[in-house]
């Protein structure tokens, strides 16, 4: 099962690439999920991936859903720019791409999804990477600057 939270932009575009693939049964919309729903369902899941991408000259700040995806010991794939590459350690922790190239990201979710031993050793590194150097203490500082610099 696929499991795709939000309701972003693209959410009505997806929901019929779903209908007009079939995958009804397989691929299920959650929607917007509180912060109460959202470690059971980074708990539950195999893979994060949230491919944030430049639009507008606006970047991803800091990729605080990155660190709590990987404090939950989980993989994740990512877009290659703004705060994410700061979150996200290519080929460590995750694995980052530019995500308006389809194949690539299709590559790099088809190789953990296939891989499960790769997968679960970046989930591994990502955690024990948040545990000793301290990320989550880095990350507060970090938001808290783009808080009172206006940029969140």
């Amino acid at each position: 099962t696929y499991l795709i939270a939000g309701n972003g932009n693209e959410k009505e575009n997806l929901i019929e690439k779903v209908k007009t693939l079939g995958l009804e049964d397989t691929v299920n919309f959650l929607g917007y999920v509180s912060d109460d729903s959202k470690i059971p369902l980074l708990d539950i899941c195999d893979l994060f991936i949230l491919l944030s991408r430049e639009e507008n000259g606006a970047v991803e700040g800091y990729g605080i859903s990155y660190i709590e995806a990987g404090a939950r010991g989980k993989a994740v794939i990512g877009g290659n720019h703004g705060g994410t590459k700061e979150a996200v350690e290519n080929n460590e922790t995750g694995i980052l791409v530019d995500s308006l190239n389809i194949s690539k990201v299709k590559k790099a979710i088809k190789e953990l999804y296939l891989d499960d031993k790769k997968r679960i050793q970046m989930g591994s590194c990502a955690k024990k990477r948040i545990l000793e150097e301290k990320i989550w203490d880095i990350s507060q500082d970090k938001i808290l600057k783009q808080i009172e610099d206006g940029l969140l």
